[in-house]
């Protein structure tokens, strides 16, 4: 009778065995399923990181054009500004109907600075707004920095637990 109870005793003990076995192994599976997720999320994390990159590339290169089609318009501007007072030496030592004309010329360049200053009104609204789109893409970025820092802390930590439960199972 000592060799059923001991052979009842080892077959009950097996079968718990094959019962934590299996939770192990659905537990396993439950991890997998979680840790393709992570890197799944992660690699998401990545493209949108690249994407915020390559826009504010972008954002930069259009900035630096804009600076320099600016500096393009100041030199025609002051060109301009010499090519009128050289005109305007010649015209007053003309008759009094070419003195009508450069009044009427002074009238038009008045209209045009108007339209100028303007134009560099508008220019400057648009420089302030790409300097404050390009602060909001910098904290943007930071902001995505530090949530990569945080999935990977985690992710570490995930692979350190699961390391450690696979151990005390063995």
């Amino acid at each position: 009778m000592d060799v059923e109870k001991t052979i009842q005793f080892l077959l009950e003990q097996q079968a718990r065995f094959d019962a934590r076995q299996a939770q192990f192994d659905e537990r396993m599976v439950r991890i997998e399923n979680v840790l393709q997720d992570v890197a799944v999320a992660q690699q998401n994390t990545n493209a949108i990181l690249v994407t915020l990159i390559e826009r504010h590339v972008a954002l930069a290169e259009s900035h630096e054009a804009l600076l320099r089609a600016q500096a393009a318009t100041e030199q025609r501007l002051n060109s301009l500004a010499k090519s009128h007072e050289a005109l305007a030496e010649t015209l007053a030592q003309a008759q009094a109907v070419t003195e009508q004309r450069i009044n009427s010329l002074a009238k038009s360049h008045e209209a045009l600075a108007e339209t100028l200053a303007q134009a560099q009104a508008v220019t400057e609204q648009r420089l302030t707004s790409l300097a404050k789109s390009h602060e909001s893409l910098a904290k943007s970025h930071e902001a995505l920095a530090a949530a990569q820092r945080e999935t990977q802390l985690s992710l570490r930590a995930l692979i350190v637990n699961v390391d450690r439960h696979i151990t005390s199972h063995n």
